[in-house]
């Protein structure tokens, strides 16, 4: 769990855990619209863009490790293993 004591690492990349917290709650809260949604992207590589700079979930000026386009790509390919 992302608690607050490990919010500041968790955001810089230190912490593994929220990195399956977040999997597991875009798996989870996603409705049926929102997986629809993400099926529509077909094969596309999905990138979290920002300005914050948050180079841990996303991409910020061409840099980052792009975590939740990553977890969102995964989610993408379970559920269309689901749909086969």
């Amino acid at each position: 769990r992302c608690a607050r004591p490990h919010l500041h690492r968790a955001m810089h990349g230190m912490d593994p855990r929220c990195e399956a917290c977040m999997r597991l709650c875009t798996w989870e809260k996603g409705d049926e619209v929102l997986r629809s949604q993400l099926l529509s992207t077909g094969n596309a590589e999905l990138i979290e863009g920002n300005w914050w700079n948050d180079t841990f979930w996303g991409v910020c000026r061409g840099e980052g490790q792009n975590k939740l386009g990553k977890i969102l790509m995964l989610v993408r390919n379970e559920l269309k293993n689901l749909h086969m």
